[in-house]
């Protein structure tokens, strides 16, 4: 949960966010509350939303649910996109979810099925590594 303390300008406050989201391991939840804030606004309207989703993707952050809410009381779940196995994992989970079917690529099926592999192994890994 963000609670925001805006104090610098807003693009280096957009810009400062991938690295907000790395010193927490690569995610966070927000408000969006806290979001419509850092877009200078007061309320989420569609076109604040639209302009929150825009920033947070040119500075490499993805979110879910993949449409932010309007409701400033519910939280979206911030990633970096391109920083640790969580965010990749994230990123990737939401572009299947969210892409048109007819647009099926069984590539990125393999791209998440191989990271996914490799979460796992090395949660048995550590699993093992702590009962001993």
């Amino acid at each position: 949960m963000s609670s925001v303390n805006h104090t610098g300008k807003p693009a280096e406050e957009w810009a400062g966010l991938p690295g907000m989201l790395r010193l927490k391991g690569g995610f966070m939840a927000w408000y969006v509350a806290d979001l419509v804030r850092l877009a200078g606004a007061q309320r989420a309207g569609v076109r604040v939303v639209e302009r929150i989703e825009q920033k947070l993707a040119e500075n490499g952050i993805g979110h879910l649910p993949p449409r932010l809410p309007f409701d400033g009381s519910r939280q979206a779940l911030l990633y970096a996109k391109s920083y640790s196995s969580f965010g990749s994992l994230l990123h990737r989970i939401s572009t299947l979810a969210t892409q048109d079917p007819a647009e099926g690529n069984n590539a990125k099926v393999t791209e998440l099925e191989t990271l996914l592999t490799h979460l796992r192994k090395y949660g048995e890994n550590k699993y093992q590594a702590d009962s001993r």
